[in-house]
């Protein structure tokens, strides 16, 4: 096996009304560089923030335009 030399990694954070996804790019002896990030607010796309469960998450990032 070789060294490896990009790792990449993908980090969600949900809040209640809100949802980010960001992108990482690490390599060795090296900082973090964030390549890519996106934020939702999901109050602004109709999900009542109040109760919503998995399923109506997923139709709200399926079906509205970002």
């Amino acid at each position: 096996m070789g060294v490896v030399e990009l790792e990449q990694h993908i980090g969600i954070d949900q809040g209640v009304k809100n949802f980010t996804l960001v992108a990482v790019d690490k390599t060795p002896d090296a900082l973090p560089r964030v390549v890519g990030s996106e934020f939702y607010n999901l109050a602004d796309k109709e999900l009542n923030v109040r109760k919503f469960d998995e399923a109506d998450l997923v139709l709200v990032l399926q079906t509205k335009p970002f």
